[in-house]
């Protein structure tokens, strides 16, 4: 038992990442981060309802269900269990709609957005409060079948009407309207937005990656006033200042867009601007990286493309063939424990993130 409860432990502890059971931790076990249940048994009953309850815990917006990947055929089983403890209805409740379900409600979402507003540049164009109420709704739909869509992996938004740039286009606008509200709220006159509830967390939940900071980088390109280019370039300091998973990033972003935005002309291509600069930057932190530590050009490209189509962080073992020297046998563990951390950081800073 003592083992058991090691193990459940450090479950909770998310010091496993995988674990591999017959019966037991199937039932009578509580872990927040536990995601996923791959099944591979013939379950019923009570057993079955147990076994993908471990998974139910709400954790954080990453995770606001739990995932049942079946290797056997356990609909029936499912649907009968689900019955038999609650009601016949009860699927509606339990169980996420398919993803064919969720798309097409989220495409006739971005069908009605696109009714209302073409283009994001047609907001600006909403004059009254009621038109810009049904802006909101129609829009915070669209947020809501996106955020649902995004926990499937075979989702892919920039195959939808409504790619990614688009997207962040409309988001920003629907967060001007969010500010102005909140900035009006002690005024006399009542407004029908004051009461709206915007959702902002559905905008948040979504991955703040540099692809995500180069859309908003094209908007301050491409807008005339200076008023939201200093807006725009506010809220991609502040991201980048306070997301974690760009703080290795923050450096080359601002340098990007001291010393190239300034000469950019409007209509031109952030994205293919910022490419330019990124592999540049690539190519020099490579060659210093090669040169500082004596390393074998060739031998540390192969492992830079073997992580691109992996997308697997190298170990310790796989860069033995680097050093462009003999390494002393008492060395070897300082050297290469070096080289892991910096190879690790390279990749974390040029290739992770995009």
């Amino acid at each position: 038992y003592a083992y058991y409860r090691d193990i459940a432990q450090r479950v909770k502890n998310r010091q496993i990442d995988i674990l591999i059971v017959v019966n037991m931790f199937l039932t009578g076990f509580d872990s927040k981060p536990l995601n996923t249940l791959y099944v591979d048994k013939n379950l019923k009953y009570h057993g079955l309802i147990q076994a993908f309850s471990r998974t139910n815990r709400v954790y954080n917006d990453k995770k606001p269900f739990g995932n049942i990947i079946c290797f056997r055929n356990l609909k029936r089983a499912t649907d009968e269990a689900l019955a038999l403890f609650s009601n016949k209805e009860t699927t509606k409740i339990v169980l996420v709609p398919s993803y064919a379900e969720i798309e097409q409600d989220y495409q006739a979402a971005v069908s009605k957005l696109f009714a209302l507003t073409p283009n994001y540049q047609s907001v600006d164009d909403l004059v009254t409060e009621e038109q810009q109420l049904e802006f909101i709704k129609a829009f915070r739909e669209v947020m809501r079948y996106n955020a649902q869509l995004q926990t499937f992996i075979e989702y892919d938004q920039d195959q939808t009407q409504l790619d990614k740039q688009h997207f962040a286009n409309f988001a920003s606008k629907y967060a001007d309207l969010c500010r102005a509200v909140r900035k009006t709220t002690k005024k006399e006159k009542v407004s029908v937005l004051d009461d709206v509830d915007f959702q902002l967390d559905l905008l948040h939940s979504d991955r703040i990656n540099v692809g995500y900071i180069i859309n908003l980088l094209q908007l301050v390109v491409d807008t005339d006033s200076e008023d939201k280019r200093q807006k725009y370039q506010a809220q991609i300091y502040d991201l980048i200042s306070s997301d974690i998973s760009l703080h290795d990033k923050q450096d080359l972003i601002q340098k990007f867009i001291e010393e190239n935005m300034p000469k950019m002309i409007n209509g031109q291509s952030v994205q293919t601007a910022f490419s330019e600069f990124w592999d540049a930057e690539k190519e020099q932190a490579y060659q210093h990286l090669c040169k500082e530590e004596n390393l074998k050009p060739e031998a540390m490209k192969q492992v830079l493309e073997h992580y691109e189509f992996t997308k697997r962080l190298p170990r310790k073992e796989e860069l033995k063939d680097l050093p462009n020297y003999k390494v002393k046998l008492f060395e070897r563990d300082n050297v290469f424990t070096n080289l892991l951390v910096k190879t690790r950081q390279l990749i974390e800073k040029f290739y992770v993130g995009f």
